[in-house]
C-alpha cells in the first residue's frame, strides 16, 4: 500500500518483493530488473521508460518476473508490449532522422538494423513472433491461395475463374500429403513438406509457451 512519487529506481533490482496495492507515479526505471517480485502490471504503461529499446527491456524483465510468479495473464500483457516496443524501436533505428538513433547507429550499422526490422517484421506477419497462432492460420491461408494458383496454373486451365476455386479447395489436402499430382514439380512438393513441418513446429511451439505461462 506504498506510494512512490518521482523516485529514481535506475539499475534497481527488485528481488522477492511485495508491492501489493502501491502507487508508482513519476517514477524512473531505466535498467531496472525484477525477480520473483509482486507487483501490478498497470506499471507496464504507467511508469514504462520513454526510449522504446529501454521499455522493451523494462517489459522484458516483467515478463519473466510474471512468469516466474505464474502470472500468465501479466506476462501475456508484458510480452505484448515488449514485441511493440521492440518493433517501434526497429523502425525508428533505420528511418527516423533523430540524432540519437543517427548517432549510435551510423552508415551501415543503419542498413544492419533494417533487415533487423525486415526480419521482425516477417516474424510478425507469420505467427506473431512466437506468439499468435491466429497469425499463423492467416499465413497459411495465403499459402493456400498461393498453391490455389500454382494448382490452377499447372494442373487445370488458368483461363477459368472456376480453376482457381478448385485449387484453393485442394491445396490443404496437398499440405497435409493427402493429395499429389503428376504435374507438380519436385522442388515444389519439397517446399510443401518443409512448409508442413515449420509450420507443425512454430504451432506446437505456441500451445507449449501458451501451457508453460500457466
Amino acid at each position: 500500500g506504498c506510494k512512490f512519487l518521482d523516485c529514481d529506481f535506475t539499475g534497481s533490482k527488485f528481488l522477492s518483493s511485495n508491492f501489493h496495492e502501491s502507487l508508482f507515479s513519476g517514477c524512473k526505471f531505466e535498467y531496472a530488473i525484477f525477480e520473483k517480485t509482486q507487483i501490478a502490471p498497470d506499471i507496464l504503461e504507467t511508469q514504462a521508460p520513454h526510449f522504446e529499446n529501454l521499455k522493451a527491456r523494462f517489459a522484458r524483465s516483467l515478463r519473466t518476473n510474471y512468469q516466474q510468479l505464474g502470472d500468465a495473464e501479466s506476462a501475456n500483457k508484458a510480452i505484448k508490449i515488449e514485441l511493440q516496443a521492440t518493433k517501434t524501436h526497429l523502425y525508428e533505428a533505420w528511418h527516423s532522422k533523430k540524432d540519437y538513433y543517427r548517432l549510435k547507429y551510423p552508415g551501415w550499422q543503419q542498413v544492419g538494423v533494417f533487415f533487423r526490422w525486415l526480419w521482425f517484421m516477417l516474424l510478425h506477419f507469420l505467427w506473431g513472433n512466437g506468439e499468435s497462432a491466429l497469425r499463423l492460420m492467416g499465413a497459411l491461408l495465403v499459402l493456400f491461395l498461393l498453391m490455389g494458383v500454382y494448382h490452377a496454373c499447372n494442373v487445370l486451365d488458368p483461363g477459368r475463374v472456376r480453376a482457381y476455386w478448385d485449387g484453393f479447395c485442394v491445396a490443404p489436402q496437398v499440405y497435409l500429403g493427402m493429395r499429389t499430382f503428376p504435374q507438380y514439380g519436385h522442388w515444389y512438393v519439397t517446399v510443401i513438406a518443409t512448409t508442413r513441418l515449420l509450420s507443425f513446429a512454430a504451432l506446437i511451439s505456441i500451445l507449449i509457451k501458451r501451457f508453460n505461462r500457466r
